[in-house]
């Protein structure tokens, strides 16, 4: 490739070697490793899978770290060769701090359009790792593959759900938990494998590209959780766009009622979205400024950890804002289709 950088895979790798010729720490290269930097790396990944598969519904299909390169725009040094290095790293990194960075996804030979409904299935799974709710999972992987409606009984299948109930009741408990995606993740291949349960192409390449995205992170800031980082965005998918058709079309309303529904939650989402991120950004901001102040042997001030919730709450006067403007302005009768019930917890969970 023509593009300017380094592969990711490539400055992990100089940084566990520096780390370890320096004997600090541990002699994992996070522990040195810039936080302005690490946090560019860790949100950026985390930033484009989500957008991929909440907003473009087009995912890269092979989005291991070999693949993402990052280009680090330093004014002083151009090559980013020399910016690396076992001799004088302290100057190196203090030259990075101020830095900017540049992330590129190479290699787009292979890429998975996604449909709606292969879209709303994988985030249902996201979204329930997200709530530990274990039943709502196991509808989610079910939905894989129409394969499974006629290869599986109901006592298969009902099976399946119990020990997906049983991986999360020991594995996931939700958001706030620490869950360990990649651990989740792999115990429910586990058991798509025991019990014979079908998945498709697409499928695969998201479970595959997910489990890269949360290794790099958990390389690179071992107490980042993407989860946890995910939930603004998981959680307002899911109190937007998480009405099951089939409760439309048995309280009365046809299924193109319910098709035109879908659109127009889907619609609201993708406008809100830079406010989702704006939160998820506010969020990872303190999370590495937490990071930075534990390498510098600091503590959090009195009160500091009320920023936080002052920051929730502005969010949510944003996020009511522009919800308002699209039920009078671009997406008349938003309300219609969302109670106040559900409005307040749409805020309230973000």
């Amino acid at each position: 490739t023509f593009e300017r950088g380094k592969i990711a895979t490539s400055i992990l790798e100089e940084y566990d070697e520096m780390a370890a010729l320096e004997g600090r720490g541990s002699g994992q290269g996070y522990e040195i490793m810039p936080l302005d930097l690490a946090k560019f790396i860790v949100t950026s990944g985390v930033g484009i899978y989500l957008k991929m598969l909440l907003v473009d519904n087009l995912m890269h299909a092979d989005l291991h770290p070999g693949n993402i390169m990052v280009d680090v725009n330093d004014k002083n040094h151009n090559d980013t060769d020399t910016k690396i290095s076992s001799n004088g790293s302290r100057h190196h990194h203090q030259q990075q701090q101020s830095a900017n960075y540049n992330i590129v996804l190479v290699d787009a030979g292979m890429v998975a359009c996604l449909n709606q409904e292969e879209s709303d299935n994988f985030i249902g799974l996201l979204a329930s790792l997200g709530e530990g709710d274990g039943r709502s999972a196991a509808t989610a992987v079910l939905s894989f593959s129409s394969l499974n409606q006629h290869s599986l009984s109901k006592t298969q299948a009902e099976a399946f759900a119990t020990d997906m109930i049983h991986l999360f009741a020991t594995k996931c408990r939700g958001y706030g938990t620490n869950v360990d995606v990649g651990e989740v993740l792999r115990g429910v291949l586990s058991l798509i494998r025991l019990h014979s349960v079908s998945i498709d192409a697409n499928y695969a390449t998201l479970v595959i590209n997910c489990l890269c995205i949360e290794g790099m992170a958990r390389r690179v800031a071992p107490e980042y959780n993407v989860l946890d980082a995910a939930r603004p965005l998981l959680r307002s998918y899911r109190t937007l766009c998480g009405t099951n058709l089939g409760d439309i079309h048995g309280a009365g309303g046809s299924r193109s009622t319910g098709r035109r529904i879908a659109k127009l939650r889907h619609a609201t989402l993708r406008l809100t979205m830079p406010l989702l991120y704006f939160c998820k950004e506010v969020s990872d901001g303190f999370f590495f400024q937490k990071q930075r102040q534990k390498r510098n042997g600091g503590s959090l001030r009195k009160g500091q950890n009320g920023y936080s919730n002052i920051g929730k709450f502005m969010f949510n006067i944003l996020a009511l804002s522009g919800i308002v403007a699209l039920a009078n302005g671009s997406i008349p009768g938003v309300f219609s289709i969302m109670n106040q019930d559900q409005l307040m917890k749409f805020l309230k969970d973000m």
